[in-house]
């Protein structure tokens, strides 16, 4: 039986195909490797199912290679890049060949000439947008990890903002309220230095790729950013809602949850960026 293996996060499958998807990290088939196929011990595939050799034929696709994704720094091994990044989203066209792993040969001359396509695997794109150009400025703020910094404050102060406001609302509490309040100024305040922390580092580290993962990161800093806002700001109109009995405290502790929710969606597509292992 054989074994394949996850290059996302290191789950191995026994079956005679990959999963459709991963049941751990949700990556898709292609980004399972063959580890064992006791039938056959030369065979080897680094894609899904569908492009490995039949059973009792070593594999033709050639000699397998390193590619790294431009926009989020993932290596996928395989005689060619997947047709898209298991972390990031970027298509096929994103990937790069870092480096080509030979076939055993005979031994011969060792040149110390480095192929043409190793030597400039390593040079990033071009940078001439006046966008790039202000952010490469503000690249000691993604050296010192700004924007993971600066996102755990909301993050961390969501949750007890949610937990006072339903707290205010069940004991009626003026002194909860009064916290609740507090907390989701706070977050509001913060939220402009996580969205700019977030543009730098997206210029700065993915090349201001709009991938599915960057584009639901950005729909939810905006989401909770206006939300927080909102919330933030309805207690003046109202400011009674903290403490309940009020036509719409339904939809206010609604809002509030929502608000949470948004924010540990963006938690997690950031997360698929930094652990990629």
């Amino acid at each position: 039986m054989k074994q394949w293996k996850c290059r996302v996060c290191g789950y191995v499958h026994t079956g005679e195909k990959p999963p459709a998807k991963c049941p751990v990290c949700g990556a898709p088939a292609s980004a399972f490797d063959l580890i064992e196929d006791p039938g056959n011990e030369q065979q080897v595939s680094t894609t899904s199912g569908k492009n490995a050799a039949p059973e009792g034929e070593v594999s033709q696709s050639g000699p397998q290679s390193k590619w790294r994704c431009t926009v989020c720094g993932y290596v996928h091994t395989g005689s060619a890049p997947p047709e898209k990044c298991p972390v990031c989203g970027a298509p096929r066209e994103r990937f790069e060949l870092v480096e080509e792993i030979a076939p055993a040969v005979e031994p011969g001359p060792v040149s110390d000439a480095a192929p043409a396509d190793q030597a400039t695997a390593d040079v990033p794109p071009e940078k001439t947008t006046p966008l790039h150009q202000i952010t490469a400025r503000a690249e000691l703020l993604t050296k010192l990890h700004g924007h993971p910094i600066a996102v755990h404050i909301p993050n961390g102060v969501l949750p007890l903002t949610f937990l006072f406001t339903l707290l205010a609302v069940a004991l009626k509490s003026e002194g909860l309220a009064t916290a609740a309040r507090y907390n989701m100024i706070f977050v509001c305040l913060s939220m402009p230095v996580v969205l700019m922390t977030g543009v730098i580092d997206w210029f700065n580290r993915f090349n201001a790729q709009l991938t599915f993962v960057f584009k639901i990161k950005m729909a939810c800093g905006a989401a909770v950013t206006v939300l927080s806002l909102v919330l933030a700001l309805w207690w003046t109109v109202q400011p009674g809602v903290y403490l309940g009995g009020q036509a719409n405290t339904g939809l206010f502790l609604f809002l509030n949850f929502l608000d949470l929710g948004i924010a540990a969606v963006a938690g997690f597509y950031g997360g698929k960026l930094v652990f990629r292992e």
